[in-house]
């Protein structure tokens, strides 16, 4: 049985653009076991380039479970950073989508594991197609 996932920026952007390896690998998880957290919901709309394209990107993210960030998460994220802003450099963006994934208990499908690794409690999800 395959879990929920929550799906980094990166693999949104290669759903959206048609790569396959990213594309059959949603398809085995099951649209109903995607997630996004609120934060790549908005990076993708903030990365639209005109109204045409915000559109185009919000019908494409009404697919997924959006997950909200609560004050457990924001919790967590200010930990993270305070952890790990300056000793990994990392970015609030990620910390958030990090601690999202934390607190739902959900792993974070991602290309960039070298932006995450480094965090306990963090569950990576593995491409069983490509073992990434």
């Amino acid at each position: 049985m395959v879990q929920k996932v929550i799906l980094d920026s990166n693999i949104i952007i290669d759903i959206y653009n048609g790569i396959e390896k990213t594309w059959k690998e949603v398809q085995r998880i099951g649209i109903t076991n995607l997630c996004i957290s609120v934060i790549t919901y908005s990076e993708a709309i903030y990365g639209a380039a005109n109204k045409t394209d915000r559109t185009k990107w919000k019908k494409h993210l009404e697919k997924y479970s959006i997950l909200h960030i609560n004050q457990h998460i924001g919790n967590l994220f200010t930990g993270l950073m305070d952890k790990y802003a300056l000793s990994h450099n990392l970015m609030i963006p990620d910390a958030l989508i990090a601690a999202t994934a934390i607190y739902y208990k959900i792993p974070l499908y991602t290309e960039n594991k070298k932006d995450f690794e480094f965090i306990p409690n963090l569950v990576l999800y593995k491409n069983i197609l490509l073992d990434i």
